[in-house]
């Protein structure tokens, strides 16, 4: 109706570049803990009978870790998301990470009918080759166009994912799903989970792969 203001002083802004390092590091010096980009600390809790063996986790049946929520975790952009596994029995659809639920919110990584699935609030990518008795190296992307899983530095999976995703803001929980069942415990090692916000490149993820392998312990499976 022509009651306007008069203008607003102007505003500068430029963007922040995207931290190259991860913004979530657990484990962290043989502890059950968190380490952030900004070097707070969250201290995880150990559910069950569950070991921390250096950068390793040993996870029995009956057993996982839950780290309280921190931004760290959230998929508002983009995101990637890395870990060491070693199953030793593989149950029917083991979750490795969870932060959010199945078609709802948030994000989880698990084996799915013998391959990967990384689900981000509705939308799952499928692919790879799920092992047993051995290390693998699970790296799995959002760049804000699509959802990607690399397995040992190769892409296993690409699917388009929407822009915008429902937030979740329960704790991380390791080794089992949010909601907790016999069908999703990881039984085995969970090593080296790291959280970046960023899309890692295929370059580095090839060099993550290798360096990932380099770090197996030979008395825990090769």
């Amino acid at each position: 109706r022509g009651r306007q203001s008069a203008l607003s002083p102007m505003v500068s802004a430029t963007p922040l570049p995207s931290p190259r390092e991860p913004v979530f590091v657990f484990p962290t010096d043989g502890a059950a803990t968190a380490r952030l980009l900004d070097g707070h600390l969250l201290k995880g809790k150990l559910h069950g009978k569950v070991a921390v063996d250096g950068a390793e986790l040993v996870i029995p049946p009956n057993s996982k870790v839950t780290v309280p929520f921190d931004d760290s975790m959230s998929v508002r952009r983009r995101f990637s998301v890395e870990c060491r596994v070693l199953i030793r029995d593989l149950a029917q659809m083991p979750v490795l990470l969870a932060c959010g639920n199945f078609a709802q919110n948030g994000w989880f990584l698990q084996a799915f009918n013998g391959r990967w699935r990384w689900h981000l609030a509705g939308t799952s990518c499928d692919g790879g080759n799920v092992r047993t008795g051995t290390w693998v190296h699970v790296i799995a992307t959002y760049d804000k166009e699509h959802a990607m899983i690399y397995q040992d530095g190769k892409r296993v999976a690409r699917v388009p994912c929407p822009a915008t995703l429902n937030e979740y803001k329960g704790p991380l929980i390791i080794g089992q799903y949010t909601r907790p069942g016999e069908a999703y415990q990881v039984i085995g090692r969970v090593a080296d989970v790291r959280i970046y916000h960023r899309a890692l490149p295929p370059q580095e993820i090839a060099v993550r792969a290798a360096i990932s392998h380099r770090s197996v312990s030979p008395r825990n499976g090769t």
